[in-house]
């Protein structure tokens, strides 16, 4: 059988490619080695928003609630059911994603591909042990954490001292202090988090604001605002050494801490093709 669309990365540009494809009439298989979803449900957007609604509540019965005479003693978060639920929020979606992508007809199969050669016009893909042909091959295998060239900091990750979005969120231990390297939209989402469940937090950012970006306006409030909520920061400097039980920075500062999360951008791990009907989309283009 030949397809005609061969997709390899089921996340979000993946799996909207293989859809749409479907609805198009096309035959279309879609490659994905771990869950549908890619990062953005599994490990980013959605545990992160699910976990966020959770903080918010809580700190709106801490802080805003009694403003508007509304108090409650004994008010506490529990993160095992905290992390339970935007679980059950992942596994809803993961199914209701791979009911659309059935009704599309697109044929998922689970396991790690590789596009091997083109004959003739047609691409082939290995995966499982079996071999599949299509005259287009989309390959949305995604990013990865852009880890900086820190001293220590590899020996950090393989200890685990050194963790990265997705192994942190692997499990609801909170540390009782965290550093957070990066105040992009990242650093900040997990700084609301951690902080919130009583972790003590600081932020290291390179740029003199937080934010990634944004409006200065915006960034000043967002710090005034973190700040108030116990937040630290070290700004306009970078980390230079990871240590057994902390980290060393440009400005002369020595940071002891429980884990050190990376929060510094994201990077496409993917060498570019320059071959006909061979398309690279979402993350792995690098564009973005």
């Amino acid at each position: 059988m030949i397809y005609d669309v061969l997709v390899i990365g089921g996340g979000p540009a993946g799996c909207k490619a293989a859809e749409l494809a479907g609805k198009a009439g096309m035959k279309v298989v879609l490659f994905e080695k771990e869950q549908l979803g890619g990062v953005c449900l599994n490990y980013g957007c959605i545990p992160t928003k699910s976990l966020l609604h959770g903080i918010k509540l809580y700190s709106q019965m801490k802080n805003d609630a009694p403003l508007f005479g509304v108090t409650a003693s004994d008010i506490v978060v529990d993160p095992n059911i905290l992390w339970k639920r935007a679980e059950q929020t992942m596994n809803r979606l993961h199914s209701a994603l791979r009911y659309r992508l059935e009704n599309c007809h697109v044929n998922i199969i689970q396991g790690e591909a590789q596009w091997k050669c083109k004959h003739s016009g047609i691409f082939e893909v290995s995966c499982c042990g079996q071999i599949f042909c299509g005259q287009h091959l989309i390959l949305a295998t995604g990013g990865q954490p852009y880890i900086p060239d820190i001293a220590g900091i590899r020996q950090g990750l393989q200890s685990g001292f050194v963790a990265t979005p997705r192994d942190i969120l692997k499990t609801p231990d909170i540390p009782q202090s965290l550093v957070i390297l990066g105040g992009g939209a990242i650093g900040m989402e997990f700084a609301t988090i951690y902080s919130g469940l009583g972790a003590k937090v600081t932020v290291i950012e390179k740029e003199s604001s937080i934010g990634g970006g944004v409006d200065e306006r915006i960034s000043s409030f967002l710090l005034e605002f973190y700040r108030k909520r116990g937040v630290t920061f070290e700004l306009s400097t970078v980390a230079t050494c990871v240590a057994e039980n902390g980290l060393f920075l440009q400005n002369g500062k020595h940071l002891n801490t429980d884990k050190i999360l990376l929060a510094c951008g994201w990077e496409s791990a993917l060498t570019q093709h320059d071959v006909t009907n061979l398309h690279i989309i979402g993350d792995a283009n690098g564009k973005v």
